[in-house]
């Protein structure tokens, strides 16, 4: 769960933007900032999560009852690329949003670059990620948008 200090960096990363006509108060702050990129200026498509952590799996169940498409990955992008975002992203831009490790989202928001998208919010967080390989991996809460201009 999200603390108090990430709620904060997190809600002003959206304060120009409505939330949803959610009840905020049952929701967590990490998936009240998701939930609010889901608004008229951004409407979200998918939420990318890396099931090999705990944490992101357990996010997305929450964002997907609100109707939000997941993505799945393992660390791994390329199947998540060549078999869904890689035709999609040739007719229109995205908006994404994700919980992974930066490595995740360093390739996604390289793809993106090249095709009209960019990262709006990008915050790691304070949770321990919980895989075995390295307990020391930083998670990111992130959302990329289509380019205005």
């Amino acid at each position: 769960m999200a603390n108090r200090r990430q709620f904060i960096q997190s809600s002003l990363a959206f304060s120009a933007l409505s939330f949803t006509d959610l009840a905020i108060a049952e929701l967590t702050p990490l998936k009240n900032v998701v939930l609010a990129a889901n608004t008229a200026d951004f409407h979200l498509q998918d939420f990318v999560f890396d099931k090999r952590y705990e944490f992101a799996c357990d996010l997305s169940l929450k964002v997907a009852q609100h109707g939000i498409p997941l993505a799945e990955m393992s660390g791994d992008l390329t199947e998540l690329w060549y078999y869904r975002y890689s035709r999609q992203w040739k007719q229109a831009p995205m908006t994404l949003a994700g919980v992974t490790a930066n490595d995740g989202l360093f390739v996604l928001e390289t793809l993106a670059a090249d095709h009209g998208m960019r990262v709006v919010h990008k915050d790691a967080l304070e949770i321990p990620a919980f895989y075995k390989n390295d307990p020391d991996e930083t998670l990111y809460s992130w959302i990329i948008a289509p380019r205005t201009t």
